[in-house]
């Protein structure tokens, strides 16, 4: 049996609102995906957010992996570049999540902005909004990753950014060297603890706000 790999978000850098585009699309799957998704959205619950469908791309924010110190990280975020060249179908990928298409918000949002979150919150009463993922950057063993997330919740309501993984099922000290390198949330049985130190230069910070 494969060996399920735990991931734990080490680093959340980059604030930033931006459109998704739409395109056909092709089912997104590989190993470790579905990990990586729930370990940063969670399970399904009454008042989770909704997912788009498919992926969204940083569109202001980008890191080139040359910025990046960290050699895994580095070769993760050029994976990330590649695989988010186009987009894909995550309903494969997403479990029990309830999921949203480009479609359903363009016609939701056709007569603006804020009469557009009045006919959402009209369609969805329990949801606060809902969160576009990108296709995720591994390093080749698969034991970093890199996704892009953003979160829409109102008309001047929303956050996005590079969300850096590591799998905790490595021995304790490489888990420890990264708590010191990387800024954000260790997630420890299902809670999130504020563990971690930034290290000046170890990720670039990518900050933009509309």
């Amino acid at each position: 049996m494969r060996k399920t790999l735990k991931f734990v978000l080490v680093s959340v850098l980059c604030l930033q609102w931006s459109s998704g585009q739409i395109a056909p699309v092709k089912s997104y799957s590989e190993a470790n995906v579905p990990e990586v998704y729930k370990a940063l959205i969670g399970p399904q619950s009454k008042k989770s957010l909704l997912v788009r469908s498919t992926t969204v791309a940083p569109m202001n924010c980008s890191v080139s992996g040359e910025e990046i110190t960290d050699t895994e990280f580095r070769e993760a975020m050029s994976a990330f570049l590649a695989v988010n060249e186009q987009v894909w179908d995550l309903s494969q990928v997403l479990g029990d999540r309830k999921t949203i298409s480009n479609e359903d918000l363009d016609e939701t949002f056709k007569p603006g902005v804020m009469e557009g979150w009045k006919r959402f919150r009209q369609r969805h009463p329990d949801i606060p909004g809902y969160v576009g993922l990108s296709a995720i950057g591994f390093n080749k063993a698969h034991t970093v990753a890199i996704v892009y997330s953003e979160v829409r919740c109102g008309g001047k309501c929303g956050a996005g950014g590079f969300k850096y993984f590591l799998d905790v099922e490595r021995d304790q000290k490489f888990v420890v060297e990264h708590q010191a390198m990387l800024a954000g949330q260790r997630l420890v049985g299902g809670h999130h603890e504020n563990s971690l130190r930034p290290r000046n230069g170890t990720v670039p910070i990518c900050l933009e706000l509309n």
